[in-house]
């Protein structure tokens, strides 16, 4: 049993898995017949010519296999993996790996799927055997039909490879009403409120246990989600002491946390090997030590004979990766909550925490009538709505990524938590 690593360092975390080069003489793969669109997709995509854009898409809009044109219309073309390969697959899936899919639009506009899997038909049914109903994938050529926010990549020269992928844009998928764990009927009782959806993670984190598997572990995304289950349950904890103890102010700097907590999940969910590692690059670099990195390495591929004009856009790629996993005005542009939230939500509770004029307007009775006269009415009734978005925000998401009970079988989520109701009802953020 390997020594457990106990410290904070980023660079401990395995946010990719381990590649190895192998000769492809020594390669044995099974007959199948070849999707001649989709061949010549992925080959324009490995060569920058096609984009791809690294996002979630339900399963249920994507059909596995691809259609091929005959006289009589379409014929669908499906390869069949063996159990054995599925399994293995759905073995490295539960150790933390999340391979992506390989999609395009579905040519057949009469099948009923958006969407056609050609190459990855293993990993698909992995992941519909676990249950995971919004898998990670990469689409290939169009941003049509998304329903999350993406970030795009594509192929550019350089001089260690023919091509090397980079993140340098996002497509941005906002919503302007939330899914809510409390629903409509939230109470006066914010700490009531509060220990319903800690319940809620603890539930959650329960389930995660029982899914992870130690077997076929060789990377940290399952830590990474984990720990923000438990950092989200410790702040929910914290807010509801602080008002318990009627501290509703200080409070809020917590909630500004758990926002970005928010923020910096959705997009390790939405790319959990490919951003990632920018996530855990940033963490350990300043934009300046970046910056020289980044120059070095364009001066090196240039003397290496590659044309300034490619090195200069491998250097706006990289700078681009590093700094929306930098910037919080980035992720919530990124974020299903969107610019107008941070707006919102973000500039109230920084006025909060960085204690301008206004907090000098909140206790300007303080002095004359007492510490009771301190102005919260409007952190009281923010906090509840703002932190339940927060934690759906998650909460879904993550139960999704581990084909979780309380996804598909509400009922016995809901008796656990003393029958409170479960509600997939739309909040307007307006009413935060």
């Amino acid at each position: 049993m390997s020594e457990l690593d106990i410290s904070n360092n980023p660079l401990s975390l395995l946010v990719s898995p381990k590649t190895i080069k192998v000769d492809p003489n020594e390669l044995i793969a099974r007959e199948v017949e070849q999707d001649d669109f989709f061949f010549k997709k992925y080959c324009d995509y490995l060569e920058g010519k096609v984009k791809g854009y690294i996002t979630r898409v339900s399963i249920s809009r994507i059909e596995p296999g691809f259609y091929k044109r005959t006289k009589n219309g379409w014929e669908h073309i499906t390869d069949n993996p063996s159990q054995e390969d599925i399994d293995y697959v759905a073995s490295t899936i539960r150790g933390g790996y999340r391979p992506a899919l390989h999609i395009y639009q579905n040519l057949n506009k009469d099948s009923g799927f958006d969407f056609v899997c050609a190459d990855d038909v293993a990993t698909y049914h992995a992941y519909l055997s676990l249950g995971v109903s919004k898998p990670p994938v990469i689409v290939l050529g169009s941003k049509k039909g998304l329903e999350e926010s993406a970030l795009t990549i594509k192929g550019f020269k350089c001089t260690y490879n023919p091509y090397t992928h980079f993140i340098f844009s996002m497509e941005k998928v906002n919503r302007d009403s939330f899914l809510s764990l409390l629903g409509t009927d939230v109470s006066d009782d914010i700490s009531l409120e509060l220990t319903k959806l800690e319940n809620y993670i603890e539930v959650l984190k329960g389930e995660f246990r029982q899914f992870h598997s130690n077997e076929r572990s060789d990377v940290s995304y399952h830590q990474i989600i984990f720990g923000i289950l438990a950092r989200a349950s410790e702040m929910l904890k914290s807010i509801r002491i602080l008002i318990d103890e009627d501290l509703v102010i200080q409070s809020a700097n917590i909630v500004r946390s758990l926002y970005e907590l928010s923020l910096n999940f959705y997009m390790c969910w939405l790319s959990p090997h490919e951003i990632t590692r920018m996530i855990q690059l940033s963490s350990v670099m300043s934009e300046n030590e970046w910056k020289k990195e980044c120059d070095k390495t364009l001066k090196e591929q240039v003397a290496n004979k590659l044309d300034r004009n490619s090195a200069e856009k491998i250097k706006e790629a990289k700078l681009y990766q590093f700094n929306i996993t930098k910037s919080v005005i980035e992720k919530a542009r990124l974020s299903p909550f969107g610019e107008a939230y941070y707006k919102d939500v973000y500039a109230f509770l920084s006025d909060i925490a960085h204690h301008d004029f206004s907090m000098s307007a909140r206790y300007k009775g303080a002095l004359e009538h007492g510490d009771d006269t301190v102005y919260d009415r409007d952190v009281k009734d923010s906090i509840v709505r703002i932190v339940d978005f927060c934690i759906t925000k998650i909460f879904v998401r993550v139960a999704d990524d581990i084909g979780s009970g309380i996804t598909f079988s509400k009922d016995k989520l809901n008796k656990q938590l003393h029958g409170d109701r479960f509600s997939a009802a739309s909040q307007l953020h307006n009413g935060a």
